[in-house]
């Protein structure tokens, strides 16, 4: 991540500017604020006054660049963009290789107590590489020492573990800021892997623990929490917090996660059993079901059934009560379409189950006969009465035999009107090609299959239309009694409860932040941003900002936001906080996050994490200058990375959304330095051709979870 000096010179008592060589290093009032955070324990007890032992280091490492420099061409002045990019990173790595580590040594052997010594040497030799320019040696001897001090550390020694711990730190850092500048090192396990002696929490039981001493999910968990919590989470979703399934679960809230594996500190869900804030109406889990919950967490918190998305209740009856055998005949397989099919069935027959099916078989209560119909691995699991498809036999598939009556009661039942000939010869068409499956996700809901659909075949202003009409639905639903003024243009909807002018002057800056993310992310110019166009909320107080959080995301937005965006398979829309009195840099890159976080957010299954990495690394590079927020961001970065235990972590979607932003924003800009540019423009083509995430940041940089592993460093 880079960050730069404010070339703002005031007077003070500890300013001072250190002229090496012809380049003027700035004191520690001009380096950036992000080097001096408490977050960052080397560095908390220099908060009030820098050793003048480090500041000559730095000094002398200044030096030495400024002459590795001009041997080859003329210095950088101290206001160029290369030393402002640049020079906190060498000022940063330098200071942390350079610090002396705390010597506590306490009864370690006289050998270990050399070896470290002679490791702390060579890391400050390392330190000055760094500071003079050569990148390539640098990293060499960090590679070395680390694989070093690892080996030295396999001897489980804890007096060594605690003396050499400082070290680790500093091999840590620099480690990751080397990877910032694009070399490729060895993985460095974190400080928790390093010195566990037993496998970390979530890697399941040690080799000799007996497989009856985990915790069944299956069995032993979804019991009581189909029996403390079906009513409001299972057949309902009360809080926007659905527990009906393993999956659901696991998902969490639209607010975050409540739930994650390895340690039951920190998870919502123990939180709120152990304080009886949950279950509510008198009902309280059993302390032996509780310790249950902890164990299955610490465990791994892993589903032993068949299918993730199976309903708890379903899953649980088969339990307790072993299914017929004419149950667990095996479905048809899911078939992916070979392109030759004339019936689609994300278009064509999702849409009519859905119409005719909906609140018995499709979201209801309970569904008759076992059957549900949710999603597509449920349409092909059947219920009670045996698979709904057999083969491409649509005569004898119960499905088409239900829907003309002549396997018991018509479907649909409840008095609905049969399906027509054609409704019911085109399903048949369906099964007959195959039952294939065109949709992204077969465990995704019903109605969600059937909007992607629409939106892949609907043109940018049949979208766009459907957008401005959701987001008159929406408005309608925040503040009822506020009609909103409006203001629009062929790509961008705007809508709030500002004066008319004030909308037209936002509209103007959203347009003009478009044609800058545009430009920032070398996209083509000759079309709109965002297919289908995106629509900006416009709240003229905190309060009303606050409110639509509540109302229509059902959470509560961080008090110091003041702006955000959201997409969804048909929605992309990004809400404001109007804040009149703000400079115009600052509003600027407010318009230019959002846009750019909803661009990225609405490509092919982009996690969020990376969208808003990716939209604030934009702003960092180019309005960083004198923002607030992107101070703010420096300042709590250090703390939101030391926050993330592992590549999982992120990638699972189990930090909270200011952290996960702030670590995305770093490595996007780990992705978008000079050296790996092209690759990042290779991947942003990659996810706008339809391209998994996943299997796009494979192609142009590596595996995700390895190659965070890697970045991170743990």
């Amino acid at each position: 991540m880079h960050c730069t000096t404010d070339s703002t010179s005031t007077a003070s008592s500890r300013s001072r500017s250190l002229r090496v060589g012809g380049l003027q290093a700035e004191s520690r009032d001009h380096l950036p604020s992000f080097l001096f955070r408490p977050h960052l324990s080397r560095f908390a007890h220099m908060n009030s006054r820098m050793p003048s032992q480090l500041w000559r280091s730095i000094s002398a490492s200044a030096a030495s660049w400024a002459v590795a420099r001009r041997s080859r061409a003329a210095p950088p002045s101290a206001n160029s963009s290369f030393f402002k990019v640049n020079c906190w990173k060498w000022c940063l790595l330098a200071g942390l290789l350079l610090l002396p580590v705390s010597h506590a040594w306490g009864a370690i052997t006289p050998e270990q107590r050399a070896q470290l010594q002679d490791l702390r040497d060579r890391t400050q030799a390392a330190g000055k590489l760094f500071a003079a320019g050569d990148l390539e040696q640098s990293a060499e001897r960090v590679q070395a020492i680390q694989t070093q001090l690892l080996k030295l550390l396999e001897t489980k020694d804890k007096a060594l573990w605690r003396s050499a711990k400082p070290l680790y730190d500093n091999v840590a850092r620099a480690h990751a800021l080397l990877e910032l500048e694009g070399f490729e090192m060895q993985a460095l396990p974190s400080w928790q892997e390093v010195t566990s002696e037993a496998p970390m929490p979530g890697t399941g039981a040690p080799p000799n623990t007996p497989s009856s001493g985990l915790v069944s999910f299956q069995s032993t968990i979804a019991p009581w929490i189909q029996k403390q919590c079906g009513n409001c989470h299972v057949k309902n979703s009360r809080g926007k917090f659905s527990m009906a399934s393993y999956s659901a679960l696991m998902r969490g809230t639209p607010a975050g996660v409540v739930l994650f594996a390895g340690s039951a500190s920190g998870n919502r869900i123990v939180e709120v059993i152990e304080s009886g804030d949950m279950p509510r109406g008198g009902g309280k889990v059993a302390p032996e079901d509780l310790k249950l919950l902890i164990q299955w967490i610490a465990q791994g918190a892993k589903f032993d059934g068949q299918d993730p998305e199976q309903n708890l209740a379903e899953l649980t009856q088969l339990t307790a009560t072993p299914p017929p055998a004419e149950m667990t005949l095996p479905g048809p397989m899911l078939q992916n379409p070979t392109g030759k099919e004339t019936v689609s069935f994300a278009s064509d027959v999702a849409p009519i189950l859905l119409e005719n099916c909906q609140g018995c078989h499709i979201n209801g209560r309970q569904a008759s006969g076992n059957l549900r119909m949710n999603n597509f691995n449920q349409i092909l699991r059947g219920g009670d009465s045996g698979p709904l498809i057999v083969g491409r036999n649509a005569p004898e598939s119960l499905l088409i035999k239900k829907l003309k009556g002549e396997a018991g009661q018509r479907m649909p039942a409840g008095g609905r009107p049969a399906l027509s000939s054609t409704q019911i010869d085109l399903i048949s068409k369906w099964i007959s090609e195959g039952s294939t499956y065109d949709g992204k996700d077969p465990g995704a809901p019903l109605a969600d299959v059937v909007s992607g659909a629409w939106v892949a075949n609907a043109d940018h202003a049949e979208l766009f239309q459907q957008r401005q009409q959701r987001a008159l639905e929406r408005w309608r639903k925040v503040l009822p009694n506020d009609e909103p003024a409006t203001a629009s243009n062929d790509a961008i909807y705007v809508l709030g409860n500002v004066p008319t002018d004030r909308l037209d002057e936002l509209l103007q800056q959203l347009t003009a932040a478009a044609s800058e993310v545009q430009k920032l992310l070398r996209l083509p110019s000759d079309k709109p941003l965002i297919h289908g166009g995106a629509v900006v909320y416009v709240l003229r107080s905190r309060y009303d900002y606050s409110e639509f959080g509540r109302m229509t995301e059902n959470r509560e937005l961080p008090k110091d936001w003041l702006g955000h965006w959201q997409t969804s398979i048909i929605d992309t829309y990004g809400v404001v906080a109007d804040d009149q009195e703000s400079d115009s840099n600052a509003a600027e890159s407010l318009a230019v996050q959002i846009l750019a976080g909803a661009y990225i957010g609405s490509l092919s299954d982009v996690p969020a994490w990376f969208a808003e990495g990716t939209a604030r690394a934009l702003v960092f590079n180019n309005f960083r200058r004198k923002n607030p927020r992107v101070q703010a961001w420096q300042q709590a970065l250090p703390s939101a990375l030391q926050r993330v235990p592992n590549a999982k972590s992120l990638l699972n979607g189990k930090l909270d959304e200011e952290s996960a932003g702030l670590v995305g924003m770093s490595f996007a800009n780990y992705l978008m330095s000079p050296s790996t540019r092209r690759r990042f423009d290779k991947l942003l083509e990659q996810l706008q051709a339809g391209t998994s995430f996943d299997e796009a940041l494979t192609m142009t940089f590596g595996p995700p979870q390895l190659l965070l592993k890697a970045w991170l460093g743990k």
